[in-house]
């Protein structure tokens, strides 16, 4: 007959783990959440921009997303300097 193996109290074992995380998130999370939409919408302006500013350019658009995601308040604020959208080179 097989026994349940019982563990001390002190020992990992014997400790349960709660994540805290209900429907929206744990409290905890709402700053890496508020940090994910922040970098989220960069992406997408900046990815605008991007595509914008190279005439229609996949890549460029790829490129700028990926630093608007990656730096979510420096790259928009330069692409605002260049002008949002704006042609290269007018």
């Amino acid at each position: 007959m097989l026994s349940a193996q019982r563990f001390p109290a002190g020992s990992p074992g014997a400790q349960t783990y709660d994540s805290g995380i209900g429907l929206f998130g744990a409290a905890e999370d709402t700053p890496s959440l508020l940090w994910g939409l922040i970098s989220a919408a960069s992406a997408g302006v900046s990815a605008y921009h991007g595509y914008k500013r190279n005439n229609g350019s996949i890549g460029w658009a790829v490129g700028w997303g990926l630093l608007g995601g990656i730096f979510p308040v420096i790259t928009p604020a330069i692409a605002f300097a260049q002008g949002l959208g704006e042609r290269k080179g007018k």
